[in-house]
């Protein structure tokens, strides 16, 4: 069950991250919960690696939470132009 924190945004759990950038093993699915992550800033690093980001990347850049998840992303060979296996 997603968490609340003092901002009243949900918190990405591992079934969160495993949906959104693919079946990672659980040390690095530790790794990116340690950042606390909400389901929104999962699902951003997520279409930015997928290079869908230049309208989001125009507008602002990537918050620090969302580039590190797109940096561990990155040393994990998930920078791949389509992050969900399941999707062509």
């Amino acid at each position: 069950m997603p968490r609340a924190n003092a901002q009243a945004t949900v918190l990405a759990n591992s079934e969160d991250i495993r949906h959104l950038l693919g079946d990672l093993d659980q040390h690095a699915i530790l790794d990116i919960l340690a950042l606390q992550p909400t389901v929104a800033q999962i699902e951003e690093a997520a279409v930015r690696i997928q290079g869908e980001d230049e309208v989001v990347a125009r507008i602002r850049p990537a918050s620090v939470t969302v580039a590190k998840i797109i940096e561990l992303a990155g040393s994990l060979g998930l920078d791949e132009p389509y992050l969900d296996r399941g999707h062509p």
